[in-house]
């Protein structure tokens, strides 16, 4: 299975569970830090069907909460008011952005390697035999001009990656998903 299935495949892992818990989801990955922002549906009914079904479940109508993935970690903040959602949605939502992550990111990096949009003396030089360095040593990625040509070549795989979320939400009109489907993965 391909980086791109898979980042389709949990993208479509969280519509559903954003459709089960009446929530809906921006997921960001088009800059840095990496963000998903999750809501409640915003029908003055929908709310008050959830403060029936359950008043341990509410959200205030403008509540929002985020995850923001940066320098290798996830952290939440939760803006707007009053986001109440059970334990275990809230850490499925948080796996499956980090797979969003994980994947997304697999494919990024396929693409510009495949279609050489980073030159070799541009790449960054690891060298896997020292011990890890300090966060505050000021190992850095090399500057890149942006004015260089080959930020055309970078806006073109943002294009690919975008033209990707596209295919993915019309395949999500056109086919149906079936509520009696396992979850494979135990999210």
């Amino acid at each position: 299975m391909s980086e791109k299935s898979m980042y389709e495949a949990q993208k479509k892992k969280l519509q559903g569970l954003c459709d089960e818990h009446d929530l809906i989801f921006k997921f960001d990955r088009n800059k840095y830090p990496i963000i998903l922002t999750i809501k409640p549906v915003t029908g003055c009914g929908e709310q008050m069907s959830m403060l029936e079904d359950n008043e341990d479940r509410y959200c205030a109508p403008e509540s929002s909460m985020t995850w923001i993935y940066e320098d290798g970690a996830i952290r939440t903040k939760v803006t707007g008011g009053t986001f109440t959602i059970a334990e275990t949605v809230r850490n499925k939502i948080k796996n499956i952005f980090m797979k969003l992550c994980q994947f997304g990111t697999a494919y990024f990096f396929r693409y510009c390697m495949e279609t050489h949009l980073v030159k070799d003396e541009d790449l960054p030089n690891i060298d896997e035999d020292s011990p890890e360095e300090d966060e505050d040593s000021g190992t850095s990625l090399p500057d890149v001009e942006f004015d260089d040509p080959d930020q055309e070549s970078f806006e073109e795989a943002m294009e690919v990656l975008n033209d990707m979320d596209e295919e993915s939400e019309e395949d999500d009109e056109d086919t149906e998903e079936d509520p009696e489907e396992e979850d494979q993965d135990g999210d």
